[in-house]
């Protein structure tokens, strides 16, 4: 059990963007901002891992932190791969927000009973193409949860197109 919530964690690790997590191999500490088991948000976390295999890494990207304000209007900028990537289980609609440096688009926002899809767009006024991103949080808007509940075989809980 250790070893798949290792692993686990080394994925979430790769998609986090609010604190840069580290992992040092000479104590073998893993440390995380935040971590999502079963439903629940664990922060701050410090795992020592005995062993380890890389099962797989999304991307080689830099971390580039964010430290923009977040902003009324969304632009071009706004839309990137590296910001959709950095978007987690279990973060918080700040969180997001301030990863995507824009206020989020109240027409396109919606409350279905169980989640709430809260929708960032831009539209090219030369193209009229429409960039967007879509982000799926619980009943009450505040944490990113998977729209599936777990059911389906990989988390949905944020769309994008557009970029």
């Amino acid at each position: 059990m250790r070893k798949y919530l290792a692993a686990f964690a080394l994925v979430l690790a790769a998609n986090s963007a609010m604190a840069v997590d580290t992992f040092d191999p000479s104590t073998n500490k893993l440390t995380l901002d935040s971590v999502v088991v079963n439903g629940t948000v664990y922060n701050n976390v410090v795992l020592t891992v005995n062993a380890y295999a890389i099962n797989a890494v999304g991307t080689s990207a830099p971390y580039v932190p964010v430290t923009a304000p977040v902003t009324s209007t969304c632009t071009s900028a706004n839309f990137t791969n590296a910001r959709f990537n950095a978007i987690a289980l279990g973060m918080s609609f700040s969180q997001v927000a301030a990863i995507m440096g824009c206020v989020n688009s109240p027409a396109f926002s919606q409350h279905q009973g169980t989640f709430t899809i809260y929708t960032w767009t831009w539209m090219n006024p030369s193209t009229l193409q429409t960039s967007m991103i879509s982000v799926w949080f619980d009943s009450s808007g505040t944490i990113v949860t998977d729209a599936f509940s777990g059911q389906a075989p990989t988390p949905y809980f944020k769309s994008s197109s557009g970029f």
